[in-house]
């Protein structure tokens, strides 16, 4: 009997995970593949394994036959599983717990030989079998072909591709719950008034969004154990989150201090992308096994210090509305935090939250993980932040958020976490082929029309732009203490714009010297006649944005008028994520949270 390693990967998420804008939806599909080792180990009870991650898992069976054979058996096996439509039918039909949806995903499963069991045997078999499954990914299809049904009477709604054929009750006006009030600002409709109507989705979105919607919460309790119950609550306590992207910047800002927040933020959402560097080679040098073991437990300590921060200030007094949305549903007082956890596990790390929200959050993270190693080799990130408005298609935010993060890995800032930022003021973010590349001209300006050649690279303009994570807090507080300043001691804004239009006059490209020559003198000129002496008084070092290469002046201050409405937006200093005590909860204990969002740990109920 010979023992085979089997690797099952998901794949294509653009089809089957951000093919709506629905976070109930989106929700569904990622914790269908981070459960995607619960459908192998349900195929193949007897299974030894070897490492899942967000969306794969890899096994050792032993088997008796030739390679073809086997490969063809185990595919079948697993494949019975993840195509059975019955449980999840079950779950929708309320006649059992909801299932995850793994009919409604794309999956590639491939089988190595292994002449024995040892580390260097294992890596290498891993590396052959995700050839493997990259090589059929491209073979079968990217979604199973339509079936024919005579139940689809019309398309899905949220995607409106695939045939509606299952019938779900919404919420009457569903992916358009906002409406215009006196002030011109988006509010939800009220919900004491709102009705559900019944609309057809397909089996695949009906799948996903009803998984969704009930495994949210037992994702982060079976993540964090008792420190998610303490924290989260239990009975009326409990704290949700929000359900939908059009909601997460949803508050009252009519209500103090909220009423100072900038209106370009309040319509925004981020998209915070994180990928792990090198992660793939560390984890041959260590070992599958053990990486995924240790990094498992890494990254339950960064997932309890991002609900402690959520829920300690969602808890606390002064920014509570920041970080909660309180709203009634259906006669019921209803609370959502403002965080949506899209992608969890492995090398990759997919959070959507408030725009006011990114930057401390971004902050934290670096805080979070600067101190990570396995095997002695330290763990770094390239995180990548799309700030964009609420109703831009998560797919897109996401796309654009993956595409800055590969950007800062492929100018080769892979040994310590970067952060790159990207902020749409419009509403419409590319959506296409570099677009995020395109987008950024208007820092760096067009390409020759004549050679097709641009004056700065895309690689350099990755490296100008990423700002390494253990100087983000710095600035951060840097330029909330610059904005905090009366107009006579600051640098007014007006000016920044100023000397931008005067770079701009010289050149299109920001990252030039004839457009820090520029932006020198314009500030020169308004310091000396301002009588605050020259440019590095009224733009000092600490207000730039920090850098892993040298960066130019006229881009500098170009990112600072970019970032500025994001920290510190309106006087409301959100302070970064802060990593306390790693300490459990036990039972009948209950988890404690500040105004900080700092954590203890505390018998008996909070007072």
């Amino acid at each position: 009997m010979g023992a085979w390693l089997c690797r099952v990967e998901g794949v294509n998420f653009n089809t089957t995970v951000f093919d709506t804008n629905d976070l109930s939806t989106v929700r569904g599909a990622s914790l269908g593949l981070l459960h995607l080792d619960r459908a192998v180990t349900a195929a193949l009870p007897e299974a030894q394994g070897v490492f899942s991650g967000a969306s794969q898992c890899a096994v050792v069976v032993d088997r008796e036959g030739d390679e073809a054979t086997v490969a063809r058996e185990l595919r079948e096996t697993i494949n019975a599983v993840l195509t059975d439509r019955t449980p999840v039918w079950m779950g929708m039909d309320k006649k059992a717990e909801t299932a995850p949806p793994f009919p409604a995903l794309t999956t590639v499963i491939d089988v190595v030989p292994l002449e024995n069991r040892d580390k260097e045997t294992v890596a290498t078999a891993l590396d052959l079998a995700e050839a493997r499954n990259r090589t059929r990914q491209f073979r079968q299809w990217t979604l199973d072909p339509l079936e024919v049904s005579t139940d689809g009477k019309d398309v899905g709604a949220f995607e409106h591709g695939r045939p509606g054929t299952v019938e779900v009750p919404l919420p009457e006006g569903k992916g358009r719950p906002r409406v215009l009030t006196g002030d011109e600002d988006d509010t939800l409709t009220d919900p004491e008034n709102e009705k559900a109507t019944t609309k057809r989705l397909s089996f695949a979105v009906a799948a996903k969004r009803a998984y969704g919607r009930t495994a949210r919460q037992d994702f982060y309790l079976d993540e964090l154990g008792a420190d998610g119950r303490a924290l989260l609550g239990t009975g009326k306590d409990r704290l949700g989150f929000v359900d939908s992207l059009e909601d997460m910047p949803h508050a009252d800002w009519t209500k103090s201090p909220l009423k100072a927040m900038p209106q370009s933020v309040r319509n925004k959402i981020a998209v915070v992308y994180a990928d792990g560097n090198g992660f793939g080679r560390i984890r041959e040098q260590v070992g599958v096994e053990a990486f995924s073991t240790e990094l498992a437990a890494l990254r339950k300590t960064l997932l309890k210090t991002i609900i402690t921060w959520f829920v300690g200030h969602a808890r606390g007094a002064q920014y509570h509305d920041l970080f909660l949305l309180k709203h009634k549903r259906n006669g019921h007082d209803r609370s959502g935090l403002r965080l949506e956890t899209l992608m969890w596990g492995g090398d990759e790390l997919l959070f959507a939250m408030p725009a006011w929200l990114a930057l401390p959050f971004a902050a934290g993270l670096h805080a979070a993980t600067k101190d990570w190693a396995i095997g002695g080799q330290p763990l770094s990130h390239a995180v990548g932040i799309t700030v964009a408005h609420h109703k831009t298609p998560i797919r897109q935010l996401t796309r654009l958020a993956h595409e800055a993060a590969d950007g800062a890995k492929a100018a080769g800032l892979k040994d310590h976490t970067t952060v790159t930022v990207d902020v749409f003021e419009s509403l419409a973010p590319p959506d296409a082929e570099n677009g995020l590349d395109r987008a950024r001209d208007r820092l760096f300006g067009a390409p020759d029309p004549s050679t097709g050649e641009a004056a700065v690279g895309e690689m350099e303009r990755a490296c100008l732009l990423a700002m390494p994570g253990d100087a983000l807090a710095t600035f951060i507080s840097g330029l909330a203490s610059e904005k905090q300043k009366d107009e006579d001691a600051a640098l007014p804004r007006s000016q920044m714009y100023a000397a931008l239009r005067a770079a701009r006059a010289e050149t299109p490209c920001l990252a030039d010297d004839a457009a820090a020559a520029a932006v020198r003198d314009a500030l020169d000129t308004y310091a000396g006649r301002m009588g605050k002496g020259a440019l590095d008084d009224v733009f000092p070092a600490r207000l730039r944005p920090p850098s892993v290469a040298e960066r130019p002046l006229g881009l500098d201050l170009a990112l600072v008028t970019e970032l500025w409405d994001y920290i510190h937006p309106g006087g409301l200093d959100i302070p970064p994520m802060t990593v306390t005590e790693n300490r459990e909860c036990g039972p009948g204990q209950r988890a404690q949270v500040n105004g900080r969002g700092l954590i203890s740990v505390a018998n008996g109920i909070r007072g």
